[in-house]
């Protein structure tokens, strides 16, 4: 997994840009065991956007996490739009949640 740091005027920001667990090892959990851990370790507030089925549940069960957004992917500028309309990622439903942790987890 890489954490990526925005600074923004008002408020620090991160971001997960990419979370990978083997195929071996999907489906049980490990994914949302260890962003619940970095979430620990960063002590602050971060978000994830996916558009992974088994993490969308998995995260909308968790009292660590606040869904934010959930959309398509509707973009359609410029060339990026034009090339994005030619690939599956066209009308994805992405979802954007933060962590939040709880005073008790």
């Amino acid at each position: 997994m890489a954490i990526i740091h925005f600074p923004h005027p008002i408020k620090s920001y991160k971001k997960v840009h990419r979370l990978v667990i083997l195929p071996d090892y999907q489906g049980i959990g490990l994914g949302t065991l260890f962003l619940n851990e970095i979430g620990k370790i960063l002590n602050t507030d971060f978000a994830i956007t996916t558009s992974q089925p088994a993490l969308i549940n998995s995260l909308k069960n968790n009292k660590n996490w606040v869904c934010t957004r959930n959309t398509r992917n509707t973009r359609n500028t410029g060339k990026l739009g034009k090339t994005l309309n030619k690939t599956l990622s066209n009308k994805r439903i992405t979802t954007t949640f933060v962590y939040k942790k709880c005073e008790n987890g």
